[in-house]
């Protein structure tokens, strides 16, 4: 579980987030509630379908509240059940508003999707791949009261990003860190948001916002961005070309 700053301006997208599958949850019942009143489910459908979605969402929620990564596993569950109710609905309307309600339900689940996958949240995570040198890291510098820490850039994305550092900084701390691009070497500063520690001995995950409101501070955000993809796509050819070989 990634522990989240509690004053935080992306802690409004989480509890956005939140409110919004809440309502997804609520919307769907509701039509199964309907479904039932119209006749178009009987007792025992609405029991059985009614019971396991309930589960379903609250299960998908808790994993949202706690910034569990199966949160996009019920994800690959949620969405094409809520699609699929959105285009029946087309088809034969149950009730009045049965396509508007399943419309909605569909747009603030895209709005959660989206919401939630800043980086500050979900960092990318290669579970698959072992091999650090097919990995898109980029060398880091943080600098905090006169000292130096090392680092490494493992996920950038909406101005946001991920690092991974052995020392343990505190939720809300402003770090400078610093990038070496084409020989030259320039920072950005950044607030940690979020913490994760998967293992006791390897590095702390830190979700980052980073600073990038002057025109310099956007520059240089969008030369690491372009760094990064690079990077990446390096990394991904060297994935292909050993598994090639």
């Amino acid at each position: 579980m990634r522990d989240l700053l509690k004053h935080f301006n992306y802690k409004q997208d989480h509890q956005s987030s939140l409110v919004l599958v809440m309502i997804v949850g609520f919307l769907f019942i509701l039509n199964l509630g309907l479904e039932l009143f119209f006749k178009r489910l009987s007792f025992i459908e609405f029991l059985v379908i009614g019971t396991c979605s309930f589960y379903l969402f609250k299960f998908y929620f808790s994993a949202l509240k706690n910034l569990h990564y199966t949160f996009w596993g019920l994800s690959i569950l949620v969405v094409p059940l809520v699609s699929y109710y959105l285009l029946t609905s087309f088809l034969r309307e149950t009730y009045t508003y049965q396509a508007s309600l399943f419309l909605v339900s569909f747009v603030f689940l895209a709005l959660t999707l989206y919401f939630s996958s800043s980086p500050v949240y979900y960092p990318k995570v290669s579970w698959w791949e072992f091999d650090y040198r097919y990995r898109a890291d980029i060398p880091a510098v943080i600098k905090k009261d006169e000292k130096q820490f090392s680092s490494r850039l493992t996920d950038i994305r909406r101005k946001g990003g991920s690092i991974a550092s052995f020392e343990n900084f505190e939720l809300g701390e402003i770090l400078n860190i610093s990038f070496i691009i084409d020989k030259e070497e320039f920072s950005l500063l950044a607030v940690t948001g979020s913490k994760s520690q998967t293992i006791i001995g390897r590095p702390y995950s830190y979700g980052l916002k980073f600073n990038v409101k002057s025109k310099e501070e956007k520059q240089q955000y969008k030369k690491l961005y372009k760094l990064w993809l690079s990077q990446e796509n390096l990394s991904l050819n060297k994935k292909f070309e050993k598994d090639a070989l």
